[in-house]
C-alpha cells in the first residue's frame, strides 16, 4: 500500500533527507553544500510511503500566498509508476491548507513534462530573473519568495496559480 502524507517525525524527515541525498548527490552529482540549502527546518516535508519505507519526498516552503515546492525526489527502483504525480497533487492539496494561491518550483528539464501535466506552465519571466540572480549564489532570496540562487544550467522556473487549479464550488 502506498501512503503519500507529511513526514511525522524527525526519522521521517531523516529519512526524505537520506533520500534527497542518493537522488541529487549520488546519482546526479549535486554537492551535498547546494543540496542541504538550510531551508528544511522551515519546510513541510512529505513523503510517499511503502511497506514502511520512504521512497519519494518534496518539501514546500510557505512564503504567504506563494508556495516553493522544492527537492521533489522517489528512489530509483520505484520510478515510473506515477509516484511523483501522486507526490505532486498531495503538494497541491497541503500548499492550498498553506493558505498559497500559486506554487513556483524550478525542475529539471527532464521533470517538465511531469508539471505540465499537472498544469503548470513556464514563466518566462522568471527564467530571465533566475539567470540575472544566478550571477550571484548570495542574492537575496526574500524579495520575491523564489529561490533563484538554486538555478542551474538544465533547470526551468514553472509554476502554476493554486486558485485555476482549485475552482471554486458553489455554495447551495
Amino acid at each position: 500500500m502506498t501512503e503519500i502524507r507529511p513526514a511525522r517525525d524527525r526519522s521521517e524527515v531523516d529519512a526524505a533527507l537520506a533520500l534527497r541525498y542518493e537522488v541529487f548527490c549520488v546519482e546526479q552529482g549535486v554537492s551535498l553544500a547546494e543540496e542541504r540549502d538550510g531551508l528544511d527546518d522551515d519546510a513541510l516535508h512529505l513523503v510517499v510511503v511503502e511497506d514502511g519505507e520512504i521512497v519519494g519526498t518534496c518539501r514546500l516552503l510557505s512564503h504567504g500566498s506563494e508556495v516553493t515546492l522544492g527537492r521533489m525526489a522517489v528512489a530509483a527502483g520505484h520510478r515510473g509508476r506515477g509516484l511523483a504525480a501522486e507526490l505532486l497533487v498531495e503538494a497541491d492539496a497541503r500548499a492550498r491548507e498553506l493558505d498559497g494561491r500559486r506554487m513556483a518550483l524550478a525542475a529539471q528539464l527532464s521533470a517538465q513534462a511531469l508539471y505540465e501535466r499537472a498544469g503548470y506552465a513556464i514563466n518566462d519571466a522568471n527564467l530571465r530573473s533566475a539567470a540575472l540572480h544566478r550571477i550571484s549564489k548570495s542574492a537575496d532570496k526574500t524579495a520575491t519568495g523564489l529561490h533563484y540562487s538554486t538555478f542551474e544550467p538544465g533547470l526551468v522556473w514553472v509554476e502554476t496559480t493554486l486558485a485555476r487549479c482549485w475552482p471554486r464550488v458553489r455554495s447551495a
